[in-house]
């Protein structure tokens, strides 16, 4: 979540908030796309850009945070293998359910907490669906506008966390109680992102659901409302004496691989269900439409509220999400 600067955006964000309780403001549910002809091949340069030292990460700390009668929540730290990727943490909902089951893997957003991420994970536990909740990696990628380069800076993070995502799931897929052909990953804005580019370029992300995620990362970075991405934006622009927005949009098109846009085309549209807020701002309507005709027009869930006062819809759209993984999972050949 991003920070609400102006008394104007208290009141557009306060408003968007009311629109759950008011009559006839629904979320509208579009099937997939009936014309849908199946997904484009993987990727043989993403594969070979997100390439890594393969074979499961040792586990190096496993605590326990949380026990209750439905999943036990464990911390778990793994080796630093590839120091180049930095050290992949995971909060594991490890469900009380025998027999091998499903997994889902969430990446987390940009900025801020991440209670709606939370809110989903335990929520999958308590229907017996594991989760691997991945940890926000330290590296201060929005954080680099001082720095020389920093647009390559920038995607040395995205890299990081796709690479992650695949670390974690050569650690999960050894796991004796998890299905295999059940794994799937969720993800709201940031956190969709990372997933989408992770599932387009890994056949093991089995179904996804993305939320609140767009492609085009320079459009986005340039139109984004979120206060913590404004204020980096201007200091960027001055650097730039002549057309700024042009150049800062070639400097960050010319570096940020790691865009839906340049993969999306190759996930099963299917498999993937998308959430899009219809007066987003923070990550612009427009890209999330965007995505999903790349796709293949998935089914979709349009939700009438912005970045921020999505939240208010998480709860009321959440049976739909634990049911699509459901119903796509048990589709899938075993």
């Amino acid at each position: 979540m991003g920070i609400v600067t102006t008394l104007e955006e208290i009141v557009r964000k306060a408003s968007l908030a009311l629109v759950p309780l008011l009559p006839g403001c629904i979320a509208v549910h579009y099937p997939l796309d009936q014309h849908y002809k199946g997904p484009k091949e993987i990727s043989k340069f993403g594969q070979t850009y997100y390439s890594y030292s393969k074979g499961p990460p040792k586990l190096e700390l496993d605590s326990i945070l949380e026990d209750n009668e439905y999943y036990t929540l464990r911390h778990l730290v793994f080796d630093n293998k590839d120091s180049s990727y930095g050290l992949a943490c995971v909060d594991y909902y490890d469900v009380k359910r025998e027999g091998k089951n499903p997994l889902i893997i969430i990446s987390p957003v940009l900025i801020g907490s991440d209670i709606a991420s939370e809110s989903f994970a335990r929520y999958f536990a308590r229907n017996g669906v594991a989760v691997a909740l991945i940890d926000k990696i330290d590296d201060g990628l929005w954080n680099l506008v001082q720095q020389e380069g920093f647009a390559v800076l920038m995607e040395d993070g995205l890299k990081k966390s796709v690479v992650n995502i695949r670390r974690v799931l050569d650690y999960f897929e050894q796991q004796e109680d998890i299905d295999n052909s059940r794994i799937g990953s969720f993800g709201i804005s940031m956190g969709g992102i990372k997933n989408c580019v992770a599932a387009s370029i890994d056949s093991r992300l089995k179904v996804n659901v993305f939320c609140l995620t767009g492609e085009d990362l320079p459009y986005l970075f340039l139109n984004s409302d979120i206060g913590m991405i404004e204020i980096p934006r201007r200091k960027l622009l001055k650097r730039y004496s002549e057309h700024p927005e042009l150049y800062l949009t070639l400097e960050l098109g010319l570096n940020l691989v790691s865009d839906p846009k340049h993969f999306a085309s190759s996930l099963d549209a299917r498999n993937t269900m998308m959430i899009i807020a219809s007066y987003d701002r923070g990550l612009p309507t427009s890209q999330q439409f965007a995505l999903r005709e790349r796709i293949g027009n998935p089914e979709t869930i349009i939700i009438p509220a912005g970045h921020y006062t999505s939240f208010f819809w998480m709860r009321s759209i959440r049976d739909d999400v634990l049911e699509f993984f459901n119903r796509r999972f048990a589709k899938l050949d075993r």
